[in-house]
């Protein structure tokens, strides 16, 4: 545990500093921690022996990450022409298992097309403010659920896929999420978003709950590998992807509710 918090610490050190450097700075750390996330995945799903799958993987990630920055038009173009060329490189190198491809394929759709709408919305009006909100409120609902489950934790959530989640922690991720978002909703008033200010309770409640479905669709595919955690990289927690797992669904959330809402 003191792993795990330190690790944390030193974690909520460094994003407070790449905030501040500002935007391009955010997008530089989310395109390069999405890569370094990619391998982790691409290591548990193809393994270490499989270097092109891996490598493969990472660079196409990369580049859908920066196209929704940069050229957002163009993100679906490379994530499709990723997918044609896994499933060559699959064939090329002989491995003729569909399930590798598959989950290569997701690898491309959680991590990489997942992480260019949060780029895509870093580059909208008050981006900035929008990317640090999804962040810290999915960070709320992993704190709030961690904390609540080891002191109130005793009905098991999804016991087969994870065992040490309980429905107890999943409330008080859901509960401190939605404490941080009407703090958010309160800021975002001050910056011209006055009539959508309950859209933004909406947003924490939405994203609390989908960031933990998030942790759990990543637990899954450690399961199917027998894997533990994705990487070692992080002392307490694992890999960044075992760290960006929540977040993902969490932007999925964001970004969806304010088109829906027409607050874009």
């Amino acid at each position: 545990m003191k792993d795990r918090i330190k690790t944390g610490v030193i974690g909520i050190i460094a994003i407070g500093f790449i905030i501040w450097l500002g935007e391009y700075a955010v997008l530089a750390a989310l395109t390069a921690i999405g890569a370094v996330a990619t391998y982790e995945y691409a290591t548990v799903v193809y393994t270490k022996e499989k270097k092109a799958q891996c490598l493969l993987l990472a660079l196409m990630n990369t580049l859908i990450i920066l196209s929704g920055y940069f050229y957002p038009s163009y993100t679906t173009a490379i994530l499709i022409s990723s997918t044609v060329l896994l499933f060559i490189v699959d064939i090329i190198t002989a491995n003729y298992e569909a399930d590798y491809t598959v989950y290569g394929i997701w690898g491309l759709v959680y991590v990489g097309f997942f992480l260019s709408l949060a780029t895509k919305m870093l580059a909208w009006e008050n981006g900035l403010f929008i990317v640090v909100m999804t962040v810290m409120l999915c960070m709320a609902s992993d704190i709030g659920a961690y904390f609540a489950g080891m002191y109130f934790g005793k009905h098991k959530l999804c016991p087969a896929i994870s065992p040490k989640k309980t429905v107890e922690g999943s409330i008080g991720g859901v509960l401190l999420a939605s404490v941080v978002a009407v703090v958010f909703a309160y800021l975002a008033k001050n910056i011209g978003y006055n009539k959508y200010w309950f859209v933004f309770i909406i947003i924490g409640a939405a994203t609390a709950v989908l960031s933990q479905f998030g942790d759990l669709a990543a637990s899954m595919v450690k399961r199917k590998f027998g894997a533990k955690d994705y990487g070692n990289i992080l002392p307490g927690h694992g890999g960044f992807m075992d760290r960006l797992d929540s977040i993902l669904f969490g932007i999925a959330a964001v970004f969806c509710t304010f088109i829906v809402f027409g607050v874009v």
